[in-house]
């Protein structure tokens, strides 16, 4: 085996496991929405729209999407009148398990 054959191999091995951390990632997403929903359901967040109501999140308010190979990122927003809160929460996709790495917030403020 020459030189170039095992660079080939390494390439396409490498290749093979950014197409399985991608992959993995995309079939979890459903599975990381439900893990932050058993997290942030018994917190009862509520947000306050503009017309004064209150509005509970709900589990359908939750966006997951891949950021990379073996993660996904799930989102929510929580409205506050003319500002609202947008929090999002990453997690490490593994084929046999799924973990928080990071959670984050950004205020958006009024214009």
């Amino acid at each position: 085996m020459g030189v170039r054959s095992i660079i080939r191999l390494l390439l396409l091995l490498v290749l093979l496991v950014l197409a399985g951390g991608y992959a993995t990632a995309f079939l979890s997403r459903d599975a990381c929405i439900d893990q932050a929903w058993s997290e942030l359901a018994p917190l009862g967040i509520r947000g306050h729209a503009l017309g004064g109501s209150d509005r509970p999140l709900l589990k359908s308010d939750l966006e997951a999407r891949v950021v990379g190979p073996f993660r996904v990122e799930v989102s929510y927003l929580v409205l506050d009148g003319l500002q609202s809160t947008v929090y999002a929460r990453r997690y490490e996709a593994l084929p046999w398990e799924r973990k928080k790495v990071s959670e984050e917030s950004h205020r958006i403020e009024a214009l």
